[in-house]
């Protein structure tokens, strides 16, 4: 929101970065969240589902912004969009409950009080719940929450490998999403079609991913994982070399495959500590590398600018192909079909 009282790009640049900070962290946190309140044969589903309202979100804001900026200029486009969200955060606090894992290893009589108000709204009677069942997990439990367990009985490099590849690729989704209307702006496109580039890369999202939330389950993941990410260097390296020509059609045509070849990884990954893990470790190694997105998706949104202002348009997309190679070389680091492994009590 503060953009919109900037003077020069310094200071754009400075707010950008800081704004990365929040966008990037918020979207794993809520999928985690999303996940964590979800029933157990529906979890994929709704993952799925919250998944893809992210880009419908991004691409109305687009839609928005085509209509708001020869009305209110660029800063409207910051004023209206920051401003929505801080409406937003008030509902969101009243609304929206704590995640309950965070709540029971909270050893608070609060946290107890409102795990027992959470479960009363989902489930109406469900009577009094013992501080016992929720604050003191058994010894099982304690193994399984701790992290040398991923990194016991032959697991380290498939632990190695899942972190890598979801830290590298929300790295590159999320710094070119954070900043493809900046840089079409910058090579030449009229800054009134900037916002078409995120509804057309969000749109091809959404579109990829209808089919590929049905066959995911039945494919190879690391097979498709592998595809993809070879799909998206080819894309970044088409981007780098036709950005400068103002060939606009072949390069919104390169921006929407990006929404396979760079952002499909997203749904693919809901599947990967899955095909990696034993059911026995399997809820803490989901936990380490959703973290692991996280910090990918942070520093992706932050970075772009630097990368932009240091390299150009041209080397901003040929700098997108450095985490897509680095997620490739960790995706054939991870071990499959792992047997089940005894977690010791």
């Amino acid at each position: 929101m503060f953009i919109a009282y900037a003077t020069n790009v310094d200071q754009i640049l400075v707010l950008r970065f800081i704004a990365g900070l929040g966008m990037g962290g918020a979207t794993p946190v809520l999928l985690a969240l999303a996940s964590e309140y979800s029933p157990q044969r529906f979890k994929g589903t709704v993952t799925t589902g919250v998944l893809l309202a992210l880009p419908a979100g991004a691409m109305l804001g687009g839609l928005l912004a085509v209509k708001i900026l020869p009305v209110l200029g660029w800063q409207g486009i910051y004023l209206i969009g920051g401003g929505f969200p801080l409406l937003l955060l008030f509902v969101m606090y009243f609304l929206l409950p704590e995640s309950l894992e965070y709540l029971a290893q909270n050893n608070k009589s609060s946290s107890l009080s409102s795990i027992q108000k959470i479960l009363n709204k989902i489930s109406p009677g469900i009577g009094e719940i013992k501080a016992k069942d929720l604050l003191q997990p058994n010894k099982t439990q304690q193994q399984k929450a701790k992290l040398a367990i991923l990194f016991q009985n032959n697991l380290a490099r498939t632990t190695i490998g899942v972190w890598g590849t979801y830290f590298f690729n929300w790295i590159a989704w999320f710094m070119l999403l954070s900043w493809l209307p900046t840089v079409l702006k910058q090579a030449g496109l009229a800054p009134e079609n900037a916002p078409y580039a995120s509804v057309t890369v969000n749109a091809a999202f959404i579109l990829f991913a209808l089919p590929l939330a049905y066959w995911l389950p039945k494919l190879n993941t690391a097979k498709i994982l592998t595809f993809m990410l070879i799909t998206g260097l080819v894309i970044v390296a088409g981007l780098g070399l036709f950005i400068e020509s103002n060939q606009w059609g072949y390069i919104f045509a390169l921006i929407a495959l990006a929404g396979f070849g760079i952002g499909g990884q997203q749904l693919a990954l809901n599947y990967l500590v899955v095909a990696a893990y034993p059911t026995q470790v399997r809820a803490t190694a989901t936990g380490w590398a959703i973290g692991m997105g996280r910090m990918g998706a942070i520093l992706g949104s932050a970075i772009g600018g630097i990368v932009l202002t240091q390299y150009g348009v041209s080397g901003y997309f040929y700098a997108l192909g450095v985490p897509l190679v680095l997620a490739l070389c960790c995706v054939f680091l991870i071990k499959y079909r792992i047997p089940q492994v005894q977690v010791d009590a």
